[in-house]
């Protein structure tokens, strides 16, 4: 076999020069330089992926740290202002309104006990009218709520208080 003479193409003096087996030479020759140019394209490409995919979840990871700081600096101040503002209100508040709900106690008592006594009278079978009246008016020598207390009802009763469900009128 001579390759004399063979110009700038090796593949075609092999194929020229062996026939068939050249054929078989030069594919395999080919599909290894093919499969191993594929191979590190693939390579590439996930290389690539993986650096981009890595970018990401840095990043992602970066913003879920710099949210998780703006959230903290927020309860951090929230709780500032409840302890420094919010609390010492309050507790003007609280010693303000004490009073004022040490009455609603002692008013709902009273409407406690009112309706008590109601509901006493129905279950003697009721009392009449004048009975009733004559009760308010302390006439009939019953007495109030604990303590012998009328709570106003009555002719007489505090300043602003009604006389009773009795209608209101004196004889």
């Amino acid at each position: 076999m001579i390759l004399a003479g063979v110009g700038p193409d090796p593949f075609g003096a092999l194929i020229g020069g062996a026939g068939v087996a050249g054929v078989w030479v030069v594919t395999i020759i080919l599909g290894q330089m093919h499969s191993g140019k594929a191979v590190e394209y693939e390579r590439q490409q996930k290389d690539d992926e993986i650096a981009r995919v890595t970018n990401l979840l840095e990043a992602e990871r970066g913003r879920n740290e710099a949210e998780l700081a703006r959230r903290q600096a927020l309860i951090d101040t929230l709780l500032a202002v409840y302890h420094n503002e919010i609390l010492p209100v309050l507790g003007d508040y609280e010693k303000k309104l004490a009073p004022a709900l040490a009455h609603v106690e002692d008013v709902l008592k009273k409407m406690e006990w009112i309706i008590e006594q109601y509901e006493r009278r129905e279950r003697r079978g009721g009392a009449t009218e004048a009975e009733e009246a004559s009760y308010y008016r302390g006439g009939s020598g019953a007495r109030g709520p604990a303590g012998g207390r009328d709570f106003g009802y009555g002719p007489g009763g505090g300043v602003g208080q009604s006389s009773g469900p009795g209608g209101g009128s004196s004889s």
